[in-house]
C-alpha cells in the first residue's frame, strides 16, 4: 500500500492503493451540523455519498464516528484539480478542450441538481481531471439539500466570495441557478487562465459583484459570436431567474460541434 499526503484548508487528503482501485481519504473535522452555516461540513459530504454519475466524484465509505472528532471520507481519486491545469502553461487548454470540459462539468452539475442539491462551492479547485481528462465534480461540504432550505428564509454565504453568485451576498436562499453562476466564473476561467477578480479584497469583491454589477473581463482569447462566451454571459447574469439551468447549459455546449 502507498500513501500519499495532501494538504487542504479543510481537510487531510490521502490518497490510497489498495485492491487494485485509486481511492482518496479524507479527514474532516466532524461537527454538528446546521443547514445554515457557512463553514464545510461532513454533513455536505454526505448529501453526495451515493451519487454515481461520470462526472461527479464517486464517494465509497463515510465513517463519523472516528476518534478525535474527526470524520472519514473514502471516495474515488479523481486525479490532479482543474486550477493546477489552469495554472499550468505547459497544459493545452484550446476551444475544443475548453468546450469538453465544460460539457462534462455543466453534465455533472445537472444531475447534482436533478437529485436535489446544491454544490455552493463550484470552482476549478473542486472539479477533478483524471488521466483520460474527464472531469468530475468533488468536494460538497457546502452543499446543501433543497428540501433543507424550505423551512428557512434565509442562509449565511458559503463557499468561495470570488464564484458566488449575487443573490447569496444578500443573504437570499441559494437556488439551482446559484450554482450556475459559479459555473459562468469558471467558463471565464478556463478560457482567461486567470484568478478571478485577482488582487482584491473580498469586500471588494462582494461591494463591486452587488452594487456594481462587476463580473470578469479582458478575456481576449472569446470572439463576438462564440457561443461560449454567451453562455458565460448568460450564466453570470445578477438575476438568478435570467440565467439558464445546468441542464440547458449543457444541452447546448452538447450541440457544438467540434
Amino acid at each position: 500500500m502507498t500513501l500519499l499526503f495532501k494538504y487542504y484548508t479543510f481537510a487531510y487528503v490521502t490518497v490510497l492503493f489498495f485492491l487494485d482501485m485509486d481511492a482518496a481519504v479524507k479527514l474532516l473535522i466532524c461537527s454538528d451540523y446546521d443547514p445554515l452555516s457557512p463553514l464545510t461540513s461532513i454533513d455536505g459530504e454526505i448529501n453526495a455519498q451515493f451519487f454515481d454519475h461520470p462526472n461527479v466524484v464517486k464517494i465509497y465509505a463515510i465513517d463519523k464516528k472516528t476518534e478525535q472528532g474527526l470524520a472519514l471520507v473514502v471516495m474515488e481519486d479523481g486525479g490532479q484539480t482543474l486550477q493546477n491545469i489552469i495554472d499550468d502553461p505547459q497544459e493545452k487548454l484550446d476551444k475544443k478542450t475548453c468546450i469538453r470540459f465544460a460539457e462534462q462539468i455543466s453534465s455533472g452539475l445537472e444531475y447534482i441538481h436533478s437529485n436535489g442539491i446544491l454544490h455552493l462551492d463550484i470552482k476549478p479547485a473542486n472539479v477533478l481531471v483524471n488521466s483520460k481528462k474527464i472531469c468530475k465534480i468533488s468536494d460538497f461540504g457546502c452543499s446543501v439539500t433543497v428540501k433543507a432550505l424550505e423551512t428557512v428564509s434565509q442562509i449565511k454565504p458559503r463557499g468561495t466570495v470570488a464564484y458566488c453568485a449575487p443573490e447569496i451576498f444578500r443573504g437570499l436562499k441559494p437556488t439551482d441557478r446559484s450554482d450556475v453562476y459559479s459555473f459562468g466564473i469558471l467558463l471565464w476561467q478556463l478560457k482567461a487562465r486567470k484568478w478571478p477578480y485577482q488582487g482584491v479584497s473580498k469586500e471588494r469583491i462582494i461591494y463591486m459583484v452587488v452594487a456594481q454589477s462587476e463580473r470578469p473581463h479582458n478575456f481576449t482569447s472569446f470572439e463576438e459570436e462564440d457561443t461560449y462566451f454567451y453562455l458565460y454571459k448568460e450564466c453570470i447574469e445578477a438575476s438568478p431567474l435570467s440565467r439558464p439551468t445546468a441542464s440547458k447549459v449543457n444541452i447546448v455546449f452538447k450541440s457544438i460541434d467540434l
